[in-house]
């Protein structure tokens, strides 16, 4: 990453899903080589705060945000820059998956899924990352990096929404690249196999 911050300025890295799972392997991974780390929850602040706690180095903090609510994106980089600084690394790792067989769900069930799904799995991304990456430009660096899945690709017979979210965040991310690559802004897609997670182990 092209560095404009002083040396005694680590960089900060928000780190959306990072209470456990992937995402906390992610800031551990961050924290251990001097970046400074937001871990957001949306929902269990205990698992954050262990998170945080567990974290080499200091300077972290936690933020929470439910990114399945409409406009908590926009709040949520809003109140990172505000209380921690400019983010220099956006992860767009949170995610859900929900059943929602096409054979068996009811419609509601289905539309519902469909909704939380898309939601939490691709419009919020989409709104981090245009906020982030408007920010970044304007200091000629940063980077952002989505975390997608093997279900883009292989599909999800029991979960489509999950797999079409997925698809649509590589979608995303290929076409944000093309955009602020003349802006200095690196953005990247990530689509991981199989990882044992509390998320894949339910």
């Amino acid at each position: 990453m092209k560095n404009n911050v002083p040396s005694n300025s680590p960089l900060r890295a928000l780190v959306t899903g990072s209470s456990r799972g992937i995402g906390r392997a992610i800031a551990a991974r961050l924290a251990g080589r001097g970046v400074r780390v937001v871990v957001h929850y949306a929902r269990n602040q205990s698992n954050a705060e262990a998170a945080v706690a567990s974290l080499a180095g200091s300077g972290h903090g936690i933020i929470s945000g439910d990114l399945s609510v409409s406009d908590a994106a926009q709040d949520l980089w809003s109140r990172a820059e505000k209380t921690f600084g400019p983010i220099d690394l956006l992860i767009n790792n949170a995610g859900i998956y929900e059943l929602h067989d096409p054979v068996t769900a009811s419609f509601a069930e289905w539309s519902e899924s469909w909704q939380r799904t898309i939601s939490t799995n691709l419009i919020a991304p989409a709104h981090l990352s245009f906020l982030a990456g408007q920010a970044m430009a304007a200091r000629k660096q940063g980077r952002i990096v989505a975390i997608s899945s093997r279900g883009a690709f292989r599909g999800e017979p029991s979960a489509p929404a999950y797999g079409a979210s997925k698809a649509g965040l590589n979608a995303l991310s290929q076409s944000l690249a093309k955009a602020f690559a003349p802006q200095q802004v690196g953005v990247f897609v990530v689509a991981p196999g199989w990882v044992s997670t509390e998320m894949a182990e339910d």
